[in-house]
């Protein structure tokens, strides 16, 4: 019993994060989000994921943390729900995101679901500003 709970302390310690608990990732500096769609991508849970900075959300969902007055960003795995391909921006429309496995359309400002094959909204990523850093703390549905 001491060997298994000296080991769980020991794998918490090397990765981070307790049991049950999901990766806090750090993103970018608010200052990095100069412009509405302004947006960094990076992986999370080894998935495609981006924070995007985005007009004012109403109402705001619990993907959004509002930075300043005027000033909101949104976080979302960029993985469609339907297939598990990555979801990219749309060439040709400034609000959407599109998956080319099937041609689901997902709003940019959100990941909520337009169009297409997929039955849910993109996972939303819980975000906290720590300081001057954009910080994902979890998924919104965990």
């Amino acid at each position: 019993m001491k060997q298994r709970m000296a080991l769980q302390g020991l794998l918490g310690l090397c990765v981070g994060i307790g049991a049950g608990q999901q990766p806090r990732v750090q993103v970018a500096s608010k200052h990095w989000f100069t412009r509405i769609w302004s947006h960094v991508n990076f992986q999370y849970l080894g998935k495609p994921a981006t924070v995007i900075r985005v007009p004012k959300p109403q109402p705001p969902g619990p993907q959004h943390l509002q930075v300043g007055p005027d000033f909101y960003l949104a976080g979302y795995l960029r993985e469609c729900p339907h297939n598990g391909c990555e979801v990219r921006f749309h060439p040709s429309a400034e609000n959407l995101l599109i998956c080319y496995c099937h041609g689901s359309l997902f709003r940019r400002a959100d990941g909520r679901l337009e169009a297409g094959v997929a039955n849910e909204d993109l996972p939303g990523l819980r975000l906290a500003l720590e300081g001057e850093q954009v910080v994902v703390v979890g998924l919104t549905s965990a």
